[in-house]
């Protein structure tokens, strides 16, 4: 039930996206000075057997895709907002149906321009998930919820503009907020190797506590661009180094979506997201009664290809 409102709630998003278009032209003309684009997919990867002697499962994967930029410049002033959704199922066999991408992220910046190229902004960026998670080794340990972790970041910061593609924006003095809101996962315990506790969470809070606070560095690098005909690629990658704790140790959020569109309603995308930070313990190593012995920070990695209906405005 909680999966299908969730998917309920994408599609009235995606609904809202495919109207858009009528809609910028309206607002263009009765709000002067905003740009409105964006675009919404519904991808589809299904693999069917029949008797086949060769072996497998047949499976099913769907996922809602939702990314919007509201913009808004009056002479030197700016104000840019954006809003990216991705929710995902999959079934394999007869399995139980389980997520194959699950988040959320919106940001806002508003800017005074120095010159031609450079703005002051003063930003905002907060990121989450939809939906609880649980251990690919062990379906009945949770991992992750709504919200746990979240991330909000909060920044005075310089942006650099190169044409309308590139966006650089570097923030001397960010704050870095991240929240464990489930009980269960706040009060967990990580333990070393010794089997002895750490007094953190799984996500650098400590034990009890539902929200960690950073003050450091921060750089986010944008791209979109049309690569080649019909190739559009769009990625945003966020670097944050805190200057209280173990500064130089990065923590990193890349996100790349490649667009290769058909025609307006057909395209295939290719999706990659990587993120590195130091205060996330993930198991690395387990014995054969599947028990962790080797906890610590890693590179997370997601990549998903899919060919589905698009819409962009």
């Amino acid at each position: 039930m909680k999966k299908t409102l969730l998917i309920a709630g994408i599609s009235l998003i995606s609904l809202v996206g495919f109207t858009q278009d009528t809609a910028t032209t309206a607002t263009d003309t009765i709000v002067p000075n905003w740009t409105i684009e964006g675009g919404v997919g519904i991808m589809l990867n299904q693999v069917g057997l029949y008797r086949w002697q060769g072996g497998g499962q047949p499976s099913f994967a769907a996922s809602l895709l939702y990314k919007g930029n509201f913009n808004y410049k009056k002479d030197k002033i700016t104000w840019d907002n954006y809003i990216d959704l991705a929710y995902g199922l999959i079934q394999q066999g007869k399995g139980e149906i389980t997520k194959s991408d699950d988040r959320w992220e919106m940001g806002s910046k508003f800017g005074h321009q120095i010159n031609e190229n450079w703005d002051a902004n003063a930003f905002a960026t907060l990121r989450s998930q939809f939906d609880e998670g649980f251990d690919p080794e062990n379906l009945n340990v949770k991992i992750s919820d709504i919200m746990a972790p979240g991330y909000l970041l909060v920044g005075l910061g310089a942006n650099y503009n190169y044409q309308d593609w590139l966006s650089i924006n570097l923030s001397p003095v960010t704050g870095k907020f991240t929240y464990v809101m489930n009980d269960s996962l706040a009060n967990a315990e990580v333990v070393n190797s010794d089997g002895v506790g750490t007094k953190k969470g799984k996500y650098g809070n400590d034990v009890g506590s539902k929200t960690r606070t950073e003050l450091g560095a921060y750089a986010k690098i944008s791209i979109k661009k049309e690569i080649f005909e019909n190739m559009i690629l769009s990625t945003n990658a966020d670097f944050f180094s805190d200057y209280l704790h173990n500064f130089g140790a990065i923590d990193v959020n890349w996100n790349l979506i490649l667009l290769l569109k058909v025609n307006k309603f057909v395209s295939a995308t290719v999706t990659t997201n990587l993120i590195y930070d130091e205060d996330i313990a993930i198991v690395l190593e387990r014995n054969n009664a599947g028990e962790p012995i080797h906890i610590g920070p890693a590179v997370q990695f997601k990549e998903t290809i899919g060919v589905g209906i698009t819409y962009t405005y």
